[in-house]
């Protein structure tokens, strides 16, 4: 059972006749649990829950909730609410939330950003440029950066300063004044390199990483193939745009999946969940196949009825065996295999008393 079915009742509750103790009840509840309730809910308990939960935790749990759902409440709560709770938000998962609004409500959504959060702002814009399924679609922004002239003390009090803020810390990537990506460094190597080393002298300088159209299902498997948590995403210059996470690459596998499944079983994928599916999309994505498929039923058939004499001569001669060791006596006429003999007589059956 759903955890959210257990505590979805007591949560709506609280919002209603006790909102200032709803943090208390957060703190050991996963925010994917409250997006499915929030699903269950209708649109105007959905936006009573958002609104009453901290700004932060908000966030993860709006960015959980579907397309539809995310673009429903966003035209409740209010541009001021949401672009507060956008702020809050990791990189790519603003992103794409801002990808799925209409311009009517992306644009102004967007100025509200720009006055609370700039830098998110600017990152909304850098981010929805690149295509849905490609590696600049796919990557956060939200990564921890030094340059390689400082020592390792001074990189860990970096991590330190930046770690709430970065979606992870495992990789820590080096640049240089133009953003162009130098090395890495993992968090093993930080913990156990001295503090006075330099980071140039202690970074990996091979680093794998992709140009930001490439397709997303790629980059999984790049990422796969060298066991990596992170790929980072450049332009061909070498500057560095963002990072792949590996959370990210899981989300685009079961996608995948998903997809190769419904082709497998002779189906256009879908874009939007079955039931959200339009009409019109829903012929467009399955009539092709459900012709083909009745198109080949009618040869079948056709070719069925050409033989069906044969076929029937044949099973009668099967049943007449299993009558004889019966001890059945079977009034039947002989003829040739292959031959046409015209209608098939009725069949007489006797009982033979030994």
């Amino acid at each position: 059972m759903r955890l959210g079915r257990l505590i979805g009742p007591e949560l709506v509750n609280l919002v209603s006749e006790s909102p200032g103790e709803v943090a208390e009840l957060l703190d050991e509840i996963h925010p994917e649990d409250i997006a499915e309730i929030i699903a269950d809910l209708d649109d105007e308990r959905g936006v009573k829950v958002i609104t009453t939960l901290p700004t932060d935790y908000a966030a993860q749990v709006f960015a959980r909730l579907d397309d539809d759902r995310q673009h429903r409440l966003t035209e409740l709560i209010g541009t001021l609410s949401v672009a507060r709770i956008a702020t809050e938000m990791d990189a790519d998962d603003r992103a794409d939330f801002f990808s799925i609004l209409p311009p009517s409500v992306h644009e102004p959504l967007l100025e509200e950003l720009e006055r609370v959060d700039p830098e998110a702002a600017e990152d909304v814009e850098e981010l929805v440029r690149w295509p849905d399924a490609s590696a600049g679609g796919l990557m956060t922004t939200d990564y921890i950066s030094v340059t390689p002239d400082i020592r390792i003390a001074g990189a860990i009090n970096e991590i330190r300063s930046n770690a709430k803020a970065a979606e992870t810390v495992e990789s820590i990537y080096v640049v240089d004044k133009s953003h162009r990506l130098l090395g890495m460094l993992t968090l093993r190597q930080l913990l156990l390199s001295k503090p006075e080393d330099r980071v140039e002298d202690v970074m990996i300088t091979s680093v794998i990483s992709v140009l930001p159209l490439l397709d997303q299902e790629e980059a999984a498997k790049i990422l796969a193939k060298y066991d990596l948590h992170t790929l980072p995403v450049v332009e061909q210059s070498g500057r560095m745009l963002g990072v792949i996470t590996s959370d990210d690459i899981i989300d685009v596998v079961v996608e995948e999946q998903a997809e190769d499944a419904e082709k497998f079983g002779g189906m256009e994928a879908l874009d939007a969940p079955y039931l959200q599916t339009g009409f019109w999309s829903m012929i467009k994505k399955r009539g092709g196949w459900l012709a083909v498929l009745f198109l080949g039923e009618m040869i079948t058939a056709s070719a069925m009825a050409g033989y069906e004499h044969s076929v029937h001569r044949w099973d009668l001669r099967a049943l007449r065996s299993e009558l004889k060791a019966m001890n059945l006596d079977w009034d039947w006429p002989e003829f040739a295999p292959g031959s046409d003999a015209g209608p098939l007589p009725a069949l007489e059956v006797e009982v033979v008393e030994e």
